[in-house]
C-alpha cells in the first residue's frame, strides 16, 4: 500500500480554471516507462464506473494481474476507507472458496490522492505507465492529472466527454506531451469509442480496397441501446448544459492534423440526425414502410467531434458528413425521445426545476444502475453504413453485451489504458500527443475489445 504524503505547507489546492499548477519537473524525475512499477494505475476507483473498471480489472486480469496477461496495476482514490471497501467488495464477488482473503486484499496496491492538489500528483503519475480515470467532472478533478501525466511522460486514458476543458488541455499540454512521449487520449468510454473505431475501420478499409484511391464520404449509425444512467453522468450533463465548464480556445485544434496544419477535410453532421423521422431497414431491404423511426441520440453532437477530429489526425482529404441516432419501430416512441431530451435541457437549464430534479429525482454521484440489470438486460449495437467517394458501400456492426455507459465503459478505458501500457510499440500513434482513440490505438485497442467481450463485423456490400 502506498500512501502520497500530504503537500508541504503553504502548498494549497490549485483552482479549477488554473491549468498550469507552475510544477517544473526535472529530467531526472522521469523514470523510464518500461521501468515504473505500475503499468495502470486506476483513479477513481471509489465512483459508480470506477469501481466497475476495478471489477473488470480483477474479473479479467486477476488481484495480482497475473490471470491471463500479466498486469501490474492499483487503484487511487481520495479516501482510504473507500478505497479498502472497493477491494472487500470484489473479493467478495470473486474470491473462490479457500482463498486467502488477506492476501488478495492487500495484491491490490492502493494510492491516496487529491487530485486538487498538484504537489500530490507526481507520485501518482511517476511510477505509473499509464492512468485510467473514470473521475469526473473532469475539468474539475483532471486538470492537474493531464498536466503532470504530460510533464512526467506518463499516458493518460479517461471517459470525459468534455470536450471544450480537452480542447484547453490540448493547447496548454499538447507541446509538452509530444516533448515527454505521454499520449493522451479521451473520449475512451461510451463517448465516444464504439462510433470513433466503426469510422476508423470502415475508412481503412475503403482506403485499402482501393489502395488509396477512395476515402469514406459519409456514414450512417443506427444505435440500439438499452441502458441505464448514473448520478455521476447526470451532474456532468448538467455543468454541459449550464455552460458551468471552460469556454473553448479561439482556435479548434480538433482542426489540425496530427503535423498542426489545418485539415483538408471538413466533417459535418447531418441535421436530419436530430429529427424524428422514417428511415429504411438497411438490413431489411423488404421490410414494410413505416417499420423504423429515428430519434435524436444525446451524444450525436459529441461522436461527430470525436469523429471530425480523427478525420483529422489521419490526414483525410475528402469530406465527411457523419450522422448517428437511435432506432426504434414506432413513431410515438420517437417523438417522445427526441422532446424527452429537450425538455431536459431546458430543465437543466432553469435553476428551479434544474434544483428540484437534481434533489428529488436524479440518483446522486456514485449511485447508479443496478449490477444485476447492467449484465443480463443491457446492451448497445452500432450498424453502420458508409458510402466511398468512388460509390463503393459498406457496412458493419459492433455489439457490446452490458450496459455500455457503465459495465462497457469500464472495459473500453480499462482496455484502452492497457492498450498504451502493454502494446506501446504496436500502436499507430508515433510519440506523445492529445489523441482520439481510434488514432491512438487504432486496430490494437478493437482487438483488445474483442478478446475481452466486444463484437464486430465488417464487409462490403457494393
Amino acid at each position: 500500500r502506498f500512501l502520497i504524503p500530504q503537500p508541504p505547507p503553504g502548498v494549497g489546492r490549485a483552482p479549477a480554471d488554473n491549468l498550469d499548477s507552475g510544477y517544473v519537473v526535472k529530467d531526472a524525475d522521469i523514470i523510464p516507462r518500461p521501468k515504473r512499477k505500475y503499468d495502470i494505475v486506476m483513479l477513481g476507483a471509489t465512483g459508480f464506473t470506477g469501481k466497475l473498471t476495478v471489477r473488470h480489472l480483477v474479473k479479467t486480469y486477476g488481484f495480482d494481474g497475473k490471470k491471463g496477461e500479466p498486469v501490474r496495476w492499483a487503484i487511487a482514490g481520495r479516501s482510504q476507507s473507500k478505497l479498502d471497501q472497493v477491494k472487500r467488495d470484489v473479493i467478495e464477488e470473486f474470491a473462490s472458496a479457500g482463498d486467502d482473503k488477506q492476501k488478495l486484499f492487500d495484491a491490490i496496491d492502493t494510492i491516496l490522492v487529491d487530485t486538487t492538489v498538484p504537489a500530490m500528483l507526481p507520485n501518482l503519475v511517476r511510477d505509473a505507465k499509464a492512468i485510467v480515470t473514470t473521475a469526473g467532472p473532469f475539468h474539475l478533478y483532471s486538470v492537474h492529472v493531464v498536466e503532470f501525466c504530460a510533464k512526467f511522460g506518463t499516458h493518460y486514458v479517461d471517459i470525459s466527454a468534455e470536450l471544450d476543458w480537452f480542447r484547453n488541455m490540448m493547447v496548454t499540454w499538447g507541446p509538452t506531451a509530444k516533448k515527454t512521449g505521454a499520449r493522451i487520449v479521451t473520449l475512451c468510454g461510451c463517448d465516444s469509442v464504439p462510433w470513433d473505431l466503426s469510422t476508423m475501420r470502415m475508412q481503412d478499409e475503403i482506403k485499402k480496397a482501393s489502395n488509396g484511391q477512395e476515402e469514406l464520404v459519409s456514414i450512417q449509425c443506427f444505435n440500439e441501446v438499452n441502458g441505464g444512467i448514473s448520478g455521476g453522468t447526470l451532474y456532468t450533463c448538467s455543468l454541459l448544459i449550464d455552460g458551468s465548464c471552460q469556454k473553448p480556445p479561439k482556435v479548434d485544434p480538433f482542426l489540425k492534423t496530427a503535423k498542426g496544419t489545418p485539415s483538408m477535410a471538413q466533417t459535418t453532421l447531418d441535421p436530419l440526425a436530430f429529427i424524428p423521422s422514417p428511415i429504411a431497414f438497411p438490413w431489411k431491404p423488404n421490410a414494410p414502410a413505416l417499420s423504423m423511426w429515428r430519434s435524436p441520440f444525446l451524444m450525436t453532437a459529441v461522436n461527430c467531434d470525436a469523429v471530425k477530429w480523427s478525420q483529422a489526425l489521419r490526414g483525410a482529404t475528402q469530406p465527411l458528413v457523419y450522422s448517428d441516432f437511435m432506432t426504434t419501430t414506432s413513431m410515438p416512441t420517437a417523438l417522445t425521445g427526441g422532446i424527452g431530451i429537450m425538455m431536459a435541457a431546458v430543465a437543466l437549464l432553469n435553476p428551479i426545476t434544474k434544483y428540484l430534479l437534481e434533489t428529488f429525482v436524479f440518483p446522486k454521484p456514485g449511485e447508479g444502475p443496478d449490477k444485476k440489470t447492467m449484465i443480463e438486460k443491457s446492451f448497445l449495437s452500432v450498424y453502420s453504413k458508409g458510402v466511398g467517394s468512388k460509390g463503393s458501400e459498406y457496412e458493419s456492426v459492433i455489439f457490446f453485451k452490458g450496459d455500455a455507459g457503465y459495465i462497457e465503459t469500464a472495459r473500453m478505458v480499462s482496455e484502452a489504458g492497457l492498450s498504451m501500457a502493454l502494446q506501446e510499440d504496436e500502436l499507430p500513434a508515433h510519440g506523445g500527443g492529445f489523441y482520439t482513440p481510434a488514432i491512438a490505438m487504432g486496430d490494437v485497442y478493437l482487438k483488445r475489445l474483442m478478446a475481452t467481450g466486444t463484437h464486430y463485423a465488417l464487409k462490403k456490400t457494393k
